[in-house]
């Protein structure tokens, strides 16, 4: 499991690009960026949490 340091980098990082085409999205939200790690690379984090980031 990734540090919360290291989570936080790749959530900032992952909303610095456009959503790739299978994410069937045109821009992140909150949830979306929440939901993507989670299918992607077993990250699991709460939208909420990353609002506030």
């Amino acid at each position: 499991m990734p540090a919360p340091a290291q989570e936080r980098a790749r959530i900032i990082a992952l909303t610095r690009v456009t959503p790739p085409d299978r994410a069937g999205i045109s821009h992140w939200s909150a949830r979306e960026v929440a939901k993507y790690p989670k299918r992607t690379e077993n990250i699991s984090v709460f939208w909420h949490s990353i609002a506030r980031i």
